[in-house]
């Protein structure tokens, strides 16, 4: 029994040996090129010469040790460290250029502004695809259910809905045109009252939560549903050679997420046409 049990112990230290070898090599492997910002497909499109190969590699051992050492520091805040690793990727992004010739250079400049135009198209394509799926399969769901409730409210509560239906409709577009201008939205907020009206709204959520999750309850299965034919969707318009990202350590399993958020359904209009 003691031989078979050393055997048993033996073989699953070999096959975790094994695994943690596989796991570091693919790092290694999605880690080259990487290292500088640049792709495996990127850089033998540039040819580079045996002489900047040579330099490439120091570089990318130079920006291992100084990435190394931003991941043992100790900031005060996580978006100081952020800018940290930030300011490194951009040293080592000007860097990586200089040893390229200004032939090189050109051809990178394309390469880049060909794939920011590439990435543009394909979040168009996605956020259509996904738009589309949602109008069709999701909404109409949704406003079933959300006209259920709307007996459950009170009169004078749906009064106050139909005032914050506007105020958090305008808000989520300031939202959208500051995503489209690429800056991050400021508070306070230019709409009046926002904080004011979100506690109200908090309230509403919190005095009919027992109506909302029964009604949400009812259309797991199908919450189920839509988020795995919007994962395939996502999947399909994924660019060619991109992979997934990595989830966060933190990051609850999307099965024990909330799909539709409470206060979003409340705020549904169930007239809608």
């Amino acid at each position: 029994m003691n031989v078979v049990k050393s055997k048993v112990a033996a073989l699953a230290l070999f096959l975790i040996t094994l695994t943690v070898q596989t796991v570091f090599a693919q790092r290694e492997a999605r880690f080259k090129g990487r290292a500088v910002g640049i792709s495996e497909q990127v850089l033998e499109k540039l040819d580079l010469s045996d002489d900047q190969k040579i330099e490439l590699e120091a570089l990318k051992n130079g920006f291992k040790t100084k990435m190394q050492t931003i991941r043992n520091t100790e900031f005060e805040t996580t978006e100081d460290k952020r800018a940290a690793v930030k300011r490194l990727r951009e040293e080592q992004k000007s860097a990586f250029e200089t040893i390229l010739t200004e032939q090189q250079q050109s051809q990178l400049a394309t390469i880049r502004a060909n794939q920011k135009e590439e990435r543009k198209a394909n979040r168009e394509e996605l956020k259509t695809a996904l738009e589309n799926y949602r109008t069709a399969n999701v909404r109409p769901v949704l406003l079933a259910q959300r006209a259920k409730l709307e007996t459950q409210i009170s009169e004078e509560d749906r009064a106050t809905l139909a005032e914050l239906r506007p105020i958090f409709a305008t808000k989520k577009a300031e939202r959208k045109a500051a995503r489209m201008e690429g800056k991050k939205e400021k508070r306070p907020s230019e709409v009046k009252g926002t904080d004011e009206d979100r506690k109200t709204l908090k309230g509403l959520v919190e005095k009919y939560k027992a109506n909302i999750e029964s009604l949400l309850a009812e259309i797991a299965p199908q919450q189920q549903k839509w988020r795995a034919e919007q994962k395939a969707i996502i999947d399909a318009n994924r660019p060619e050679g991109s992979k997934n990202r990595r989830p966060k350590k933190d990051r609850k399993e999307k099965s024990e997420r909330q799909v539709i958020k409470k206060g979003a359904f409340l705020l549904l209009d169930p007239n809608e046409k």
